[in-house]
């Protein structure tokens, strides 16, 4: 085989270059680089340069001062000389070996080829000729000056063996880079096993903590690949740094497919781009509706719906209930997330849709950067995509959202004929608000009024009457102001009473008008559980699974893959929405489900096997089977209880419960006492009888004695008043109560429980009581198992509303969209009505009735739409009039200041944009004004 010696490539002045065929190529011999190779053009675009060097390298190639030198892999000389020049121009290609005095940088790089016939492409700079201006970095972090050096080069090399192939550049410094010192000390690069340890990491879930600490350990121990014994002279960091978590996590996003260097908007674009070289099949398959950002006040938005999502919303939203919300601040950009839930057979909350879109341009909030139009159109986007079933198409009948009627009126507008219900959590979190502002102060009288209208909060939930509900306002109207006119105007209970007075106009005003009354009331529940066909608890009354699922997405979802706390590109989020978060969460169930099939077949085999199948179901679903369920002991047994041992000495304190009478046929002492929330405002208080017998046994009316037994604080009260009328001196026995439930069953099972505390259930249970327990059967259809879950979701979250007064929902800050804050000052009351136009009340046929046509539920239907649409209407007007009687005097103020004003120049916009708003409000209060008077009807004159 000849050999030829390394021999620079020849170029003509007019820009055109022969390529030189060596014999070893000629004879197809491997080891060499082809001569097409060796023509290619060195990319010194790459170079970070001034515009006075790209032009000097730009003369240097024309005069062809660019040396080239070739090299065979194969032959021994030709490698000795390629790393003879490379020491000569101080070029180390092996990243492994590079000094810290080491002044080459790698500037690009690129691989092609396969298994030993991969090559490796590098473009080199001296650090004294790169430009950070450039670069536009703010900082200069190389460690010598610049000093305009023009030298650079390119080298190309066998991946597999390290091999030189071509040297070819400029390697002519000039003399100021000659003389520079270092003026910064020179970066230290990480080791690539201690970068490929923390990459395999992150791929398995590790947090940064744990990603540290495994890092200490190694190092320790010596365990990375490639650490020597000495480190004084190895020139690289084997600790993990917190200025490393960038490229970290950067390089982690990049081998996901998301490539960190490009703007997010064109790597979601080119993914859906089915003519982009990075198009995503399966991620395109995810999105039903992209719309990237083109203008000015225009949305980005981009919309997923995978296979699984778009199933389960047949399955479980379809003719049901469908539950819609919004959040922000997932990302680092000003997009909006909306997300459409159904409920499952295991009340779980399933993600059916995400809405994305982003705040138009200009937006100052993002939390407001959205309006009805937007919704409606994403939401009929996903309509669509779900197409039809046996020729229906997708339909829920009830959906429940917060307050806002942006939500409400998109979903309207997309399925007309559906039945709204409002969010009890967000309902009475602006109610909360609103009572918690108009009524200041700390005194008792403030606490036992804010305490008193909380009750009338409960109250009007619980109304089943329009008529009713106005006449709960109307009570309690008249109770205060009767109080307030029997009070000195300076009074310290007068403001009290003026505030409530205040937050009853809020409900008059508001929230009582006859339709919008019908979407949070429970004769609005009762309307959904005739629109479903299930009975009254089956209807969800919040949104929490979806608040629940928001709290999940950001705090375990996203706040895995954030660096420090930084919010995570918008690219990055959908990424993660598409092949983690949906893919874990569908997959994981399913699992579950061939989990549950697999024991439940094993049990059948086992004698008495279908029994525990039963019992498994019963347990998933938290319903008590009976075998497990316990009826309440009628008696009291005192266990320790500090909550309760409290709010028994506050009863005492206040003098809420009474001195008591002792009845001789039954050795019992009675107490009435007033309930904890009673106040002196109350024409009919709520009390509770309690029994105390001489023998130990004790009983109550209150529910919380009914329902989960023990002592209850009344209980405890009565206690603590016979206590301290025996140490008053009079002559009460001591009387000693069971301390455990047991000890109670054994004292008092032949005893029957007293007639002044009737309880739930008779101890112990017997056929003769006239109930009976019956085990849970296997549901019959998909229906029935559906109408099951969904009545046992919906009474758990009925029990939280029910024990926990105001302690609900957090703050408005927590990032959730639509809750009603309240930040004015109230409107003059309107009168109370039982015939508002458009009021209709609910069927009074039993909900899931058998007998009713397909033609009377679909009217039904449809009545219901037109009640939500009313309601909606209502709401909204209501609204915006209540808070423009309290902004409208400030508008007309701002006119006056501007009666003689100047507009300067740079306040032309601003003006122009307050202006455009204030239109958008005139041009549709007109259109109201001109649309009433056009309805009313002609007078005749007098």
């Amino acid at each position: 085989m000849s050999r030829r010696r390394p021999q620079k490539s020849q170029k003509l002045s007019a820009g055109l270059q022969f390529r030189h065929v060596s014999v070893n190529e000629a004879a197809r011999e491997k080891g060499a680089l082809t001569s097409r190779r060796k023509a290619s053009e060195i990319y010194i675009d790459k170079l970070w340069l001034t515009a006075d060097q790209r032009r000097s390298i730009e003369e240097l190639y024309t005069a062809n001062e660019i040396p080239s030198w070739d090299y065979c892999a194969e032959v021994d000389e030709d490698q000795v000389a390629a790393a003879a020049r490379l020491a000569g121009e101080g070029l180390e290609v092996d990243r492994m070996a590079k000094s810290l005095g080491n002044r080459w940088s790698v500037r690009w790089s690129r691989n092609s080829g396969q298994g030993f016939q991969e090559t490796c492409r590098q473009l080199y700079q001296c650090d004294c000729g790169y430009d950070d201006k450039a670069r536009q970095t703010a900082v200069r972090k190389n460690p010598v000056a610049f000093t305009g050096c023009l030298a650079h080069a390119e080298v190309f090399f066998q991946v597999k063996t390290g091999k030189i192939l071509l040297l070819r550049g400029y390697f002519v410094h000039n003399q100021p880079c000659k003389d520079a010192f270092m003026t910064r000390i020179p970066p230290m690069p990480l080791h690539p096993a201690v970068f490929t340890e923390a990459l395999k990491q992150l791929r398995s879930g590790a947090q940064l903590t744990d990603i540290q600490n495994t890092n200490r350990t190694m190092f320790k121990s010596g365990s990375y690949t490639g650490q020597p014994r000495d480190l004084r002279k190895s020139p690289y960091r084997w600790l993990l740094q917190r200025s490393d978590t960038r490229s970290l996590y950067r390089q982690f996003n990049r081998l996901r497919g998301v490539n960190m260097t490009t703007p997010a908007y064109i790597n979601i674009h080119e993914w859906l781009d089915i003519k982009s070289p990075v198009y995503n099949k399966a991620f395109a398959s995810a999105v039903f509706h992209y719309s990237a950002w083109a203008a000015e006040n225009e949305h980005f938005e981009v919309c997923v719906a995978t296979k699984d999502m778009k199933a389960a919303a047949w399955k479980y939203s379809h003719e049901s209930q469908l539950l819609l919300d919004g959040t922000f601040g997932l990302c680092d950009s000003k997009v909006l997330l909306f997300i459409l839930m159904g409920v499952d057979e295991k009340q779980r909350g399933v993600p059916l849709a995400f809405l994305m879109f982003s705040a138009p341009s200009g937006n100052q909030q993002t939390s407001s950067g959205y309006n009805t139009a937007i919704l409606t159109k994403l939401l009929s986007q996903w309509k669509t995509s779900l197409g039809t079933r046996n020729g229906q198409a997708f339909a829920p009948h009830v959906a429940i959202t917060d307050t806002d009627p942006k939500e409400r009126g998109a979903l309207l507008h997309v399925f007309p004929d559906i039945w709204l219900l409002i969010c009890k959590f967000h309902l009475r979190q602006a109610w909360r608000n609103h009572r918690s502002r108009v009524i200041k102060g700390t005194t008792a009288t403030h606490i036992d009024i804010r305490s008193h209208m909380q009750q009338l909060e409960v109250a009007l939930l619980g109304s089943t009457e329009y008529s009713q509900a106005t006449a709960l306002i109307a009570g309690e109207r008249d109770v205060l102001t009767a109080v307030a006119s029997a009070l000195d105007s300076g009074a310290p209970k007068q403001g009290a009473i003026t505030g409530a007075l205040a937050h009853l106009d809020y409900f008059a005003s508001y929230w009582l008008a006859g339709n919008l009354w019908q979407s949070w009331s429970e004769h609005g529940r009762r309307t959904a559980a005739t629109l479903l066909g299930c009975q009254v608890e089956g209807v969800i009354p919040t949104t929490n699974h979806l608040e629940s699922f928001n709290g999940v997405l950001k705090n375990k979802h996203v706040h895995h893959w954030q660096r420090g706390g930084r919010r995570i590109r918008v690219d990055v989020l959908l990424h993660l929405f598409v092949f983690t978060v949906l893919p874990s969460i569908f997959e994981g169930r399913a699992l579950e489900k061939k989990e549950d099939e697999r024991v439940e077949a094993q049990l059948r085999c086992l004698p008495g096997g279908e029994l525990l199948v039963k019992k498994r179901r019963a347990r998933a679903l938290k319903v008590p089977h009976p075998a497990q369920t316990q009826p309440v002991c009628p008696y009291a047994f005192l266990a320790l209880d500090a909550a309760r041992d409290n709010a028994a000495a506050h009863l005492v304190e206040n003098k809420q419960i009474s001195i008591p009478v002792f009845h001789e046929h039954s050795h019992t002492f009675a107490f009435d006492c007033f309930s904890s929330s009673a106040t002196v405002f109350d024409i009919l208080p709520i009390s509770y009888t309690i029994a105390v017998g001489l023998d130990g046994s004790a009983t109550c009316s209150c529910p919380d004695f009914r329902e989960r037994g023990g002592a209850c604080k009344h209980i405890r009260a009565a206690l603590q008043q016979l206590a301290s009328l025996r140490e008053s001196g009079l002559k009460v026995p001591p009387i000693s109560l069971p301390q455990t439930r047991e000890e109670a069953c054994a004292r008092f099972q032949t005893r029957v429980p007293f007639a002044a505390a009737p309880s739930t259930s008779v101890w112990p249970p017997s056929s003769e009581s006239g109930e009976t327990i019956s085990e849970p059967a296997e549901a019959s259809s998909d229906a029935q198992a559906g109408s099951e879950h969904q009545t046992r979701v919906a009474q758990v979250v009925e029990d939280i509303i029910r024990e926990s007064g105001d302690m609900f929902v957090g703050s408005a800050e927590e990032g959730f969209l639509g809750d009603e804050l309240d930040t004015h000052e109230e409107t003059p009351d309107i009168p109370d009505s039982d015939t508002d136009a458009g009021f209709s009340t609910a069927p009074e046929s039993s909900p899931g009735s058998d007998t009713e046509s397909e033609s009377s539920s679909e009217d039904r239907r449809q009545a219901g739409a037109g009640v939500a649409r009313a309601g909606l209407n209502q709401q909204v007007v209501a609204r915006v009039l209540r808070d423009l009687e309290v902004d409208g005097p400030r508008l007309r103020q701002m006119g006056e200041y501007l009666a003689e004003a100047q507009l300067e120049p740079e306040d032309v916009r601003r003006t122009q944009v307050a202006k455009d708003n204030i239109d958008v409000l005139s041009k549709q209060l007109s259109r109201l004004l001109r649309e009433a008077a056009d309805d009313e009807p002609a007078r005749e004159p007098d």
